[in-house]
């Protein structure tokens, strides 16, 4: 029977699944690369190896998974506050003054 690491069935899955990304993650950054095996992920995030595949359905769909959780991440980083085009020292272009109608 598995173990079960938390108080209920679907945090265990949250946590499982959430082991096996960062392991993955850790272990693509060690490797420079992301052909690793999905045994060494399931090794590293302490769980057997067909376990990951009640998660993921190979190494691409956790690849994917790790790009998918990744990216909003990445996108606000380099995104960033909207900067203000024109600084407030630069000169400014006066406008017309507007009449009555």
């Amino acid at each position: 029977m598995p173990r079960i690491r938390a108080t209920s069935i679907d945090e265990h899955k949250a946590l499982t699944r959430s082991a096996l990304l960062e392991s993955a993650k850790e272990l693509i950054a060690d490797a420079g690369t992301a052909a690793i095996p999905l045994a060494e992920v399931a090794l590293a995030a302490g769980v057997g190896r067909t376990t990951l595949y009640d998660y993921f359905t190979d190494r691409d769909d956790l690849i994917a998974t790790m790009v998918e959780d990744e990216l909003p991440g990445v996108v606000s980083e380099i995104s960033g506050p909207a900067a203000d085009p024109l600084p407030s020292t630069a000169p400014r272009v006066p406008t017309a003054p507007t009449l009555p109608a």
